[in-house]
C-alpha cells in the first residue's frame, strides 16, 4: 500500500511538472512580437518624425494639428477619468477604507510627501545650476533680447501677482460643471470626494448610483485605451513639427542649459527616486520598464497629463486602490511636479548666470522659498513650466523679466523633460503613498511586476 501511494505522488508530481511546462509555454508562444507591442510603434514614429522634421521642414511644421489634436482627445476626458477612479474608489472601499479619519490621513501623508519631493527637487536644481553652471559665459546684455515676447506673456504674468487665498479659493469651482469644462484637476477632485463622503453617507441607498460610476469608469478606461493607439500618429506628428519648426543648430548656443536640465532630471529620476524605491524594497527597474510604453507617450506629447489615464490603471494593476491612486495622482499633478522644480531653480539661476547677476546665498534661499509656492498648481500640460517660471521672476526682480526670451526658445525641449520627470514622480509617490496607508508594501508590489511582466 505504501509503494502504491508513493508511486502515486511520483506519477502526480510528474503530472504537475507537466502542467507547469505547458504552462510556460503557453505564455511563451503567446507573448505579444516586437512589433504588436506600442512602444515599437511610438520608437519608430519618433525617428521617423526626426527624420521628416529634419529634411522636410515646410511639411513638417504643418503636422502640429495632428499631436494637438490627440491632446484635445485625451484632455476631453481627463476630468471624467478623474472623478469616476476617486467614486469607484470610494464605492469600493466601503468596508475599509470608508471613513472620514482615514481618508484625512491620506490627505495628510500625500501633502508630506509631496512637500519633501518638492523640497528635494528645487534645491536640486539649486545646487546643479550652481555645479555645471551652464548660463556661464554668455555674457548677455538684457538690453538686446527680444522683448517681443512681453505683451504675449510676460506683461500678463507680471500683472497677476501670486496671492495663497486666491489660488486657496480657486480650488472651490464656481460651478460643478465649470470644474470639467475647465479641465481643472484640484477642482474636479473636491467635488469627487465630497461627492463620494455623500455617498458614503447614503449608505446601501446609493448601490445603484454607485453602480453607474463604476461601469462608467471602467468604460473610460477602455474608451482611453483604444485613444492610446492613436499615440504614434500624434509622435510623429508632435517630433516632425518641433525639429521642422525650430531645427537642430537653434539649441546650439542653449545646448549648456538642456544637457543641465536632462542630466540633473536623469539623477532625480534615477537616484532620488529610485534611492526612495530601494528604500521601500520596490523593485524600480521593473516598475520603469512596466510604464515604459506610457513615459515614450509622454515623450512625445511632451505633455504628463496624456499619460495620466493609463497611469491609474497601471497603478491598480500593481494592488493600489482606486481611491488612493486617483486622489494622489490628480492632486499630483497640481502639488507634486518635480520635474517643474529643477526646472524653476534651474532657469533662474542659468539666466543669472548668463546676464553676469551674482545671486547670494540668500538670493537663492528667497527664490528658493517663492518657488515653493509658485510650484504649485501648475498643469501638466505643455508649456506651463514656462507660464510658472515667468510667475516666479515677478516676485524675484532681482533677474530681468526680459530674459525669459532666452528660455522661450528652448522650453519645448524643457517641457519635454519636465513632463517625463513629473510622470515617474507621480506615479513613485502613489506607490510611497499606498505603503505610508499599509495598502500594500514592497514585497507585494514586485509580485504584481513580476506576474505582468510573465503574462
Amino acid at each position: 500500500m505504501h509503494n502504491y501511494s508513493t508511486c502515486n505522488l511520483f506519477q502526480a508530481d510528474i503530472e504537475c511538472r507537466r502542467i507547469r511546462d505547458a504552462i510556460k509555454i503557453y505564455n511563451m508562444t503567446n507573448k505579444k512580437r516586437v512589433h504588436q507591442q506600442l512602444y515599437f510603434w511610438l520608437l519608430l514614429a519618433i525617428v521617423a518624425g526626426g527624420l521628416c522634421g529634419y529634411f522636410a521642414p515646410d511639411f513638417a511644421t504643418k503636422l502640429q494639428p495632428i499631436y494637438q489634436g490627440f491632446i484635445k482627445l485625451i484632455k476631453a476626458f481627463i476630468a471624467p477619468v478623474i472623478f469616476c477612479s476617486i467614486i469607484s474608489g470610494f464605492v469600493s472601499g466601503l468596508d475599509h477604507f470608508g471613513d472620514k479619519p482615514k481618508i484625512g490621513m491620506l490627505s495628510l501623508k500625500t501633502i508630506v510627501y509631496f512637500e519633501v519631493m518638492a523640497f528635494i527637487s528645487l534645491l536640486l536644481g539649486i545646487f546643479a545650476a550652481d555645479i555645471l553652471k551652464p548660463g556661464v559665459g554668455l555674457n548677455i546684455d538684457p538690453r538686446i533680447l527680444d522683448t517681443s515676447i512681453n505683451d504675449k506673456i510676460i506683461s500678463p504674468v507680471a500683472d497677476a501677482k501670486f496671492d495663497i487665498v486666491d489660488f486657496l479659493l480657486h480650488i472651490i469651482p464656481d460651478s460643478v460643471v465649470g470644474a470639467f469644462v475647465n479641465n481643472n484637476f484640484l477642482q474636479v477632485l473636491l467635488v469627487a470626494v465630497l461627492f463620494g463622503i455623500a455617498l458614503n453617507a447614503l449608505g446601501k441607498k446609493a448601490k445603484p448610483l454607485s453602480d453607474i460610476i463604476v461601469i462608467t469608469n471602467h468604460t473610460l478606461f477602455k474608451l482611453i485605451k483604444m485613444i492610446v493607439k492613436l499615440a504614434p500618429i500624434a509622435a510623429f506628428g508632435s517630433v516632425a513639427f518641433t525639429i521642422g519648426k525650430y531645427g537642430v543648430a537653434v539649441f546650439a548656443n542653449l545646448f549648456g542649459m538642456i544637457l543641465a536640465l536632462y542630466l540633473t532630471s536623469a539623477f532625480f529620476i534615477l537616484i532620488i527616486l529610485g534611492g526612495i524605491c530601494w528604500l521601500y524594497g520596490i523593485n524600480y527597474i521593473r516598475f520603469i520598464k512596466y510604464i515604459g510604453p506610457d513615459i515614450l507617450l509622454v515623450f512625445s506629447a511632451s505633455s504628463s497629463e496624456v499619460g495620466l489615464p493609463s497611469l491609474i490603471k497601471k497603478l491598480e494593476d500593481l494592488g493600489c486602490t482606486e481611491k488612493t491612486t486617483s486622489i494622489v495622482v490628480s492632486s499630483g499633478y497640481s502639488f507634486n511636479l518635480d520635474g517643474t522644480n529643477i526646472y524653476i531653480t534651474m532657469a533662474v539661476l542659468f539666466l543669472a548666470q548668463a546676464l553676469n547677476i551674482d545671486l547670494s546665498w540668500y538670493d537663492k534661499l528667497i527664490l528658493f522659498s517663492i518657488a515653493m509656492i509658485t510650484g504649485k498648481g501648475a498643469a501638466g500640460v505643455t508649456g506651463s513650466g514656462f507660464i510658472t517660471l515667468a510667475s516666479t521672476l515677478t516676485l524675484f526682480p532681482i533677474i530681468p523679466l526680459s530674459g525669459l526670451a532666452l528660455i522661450l526658445a528652448i522650453d519645448q525641449l524643457a517641457s519635454i523633460c519636465r513632463a517625463i520627470t513629473n510622470y515617474i514622480g507621480n506615479g513613485v509617490a502613489v506607490l510611497i503613498v499606498s505603503i505610508w496607508t499599509k495598502e500594500i508594501d514592497g514585497k507585494k508590489i514586485n509580485q504584481a511586476l513580476a506576474s505582468i511582466e510573465a503574462d
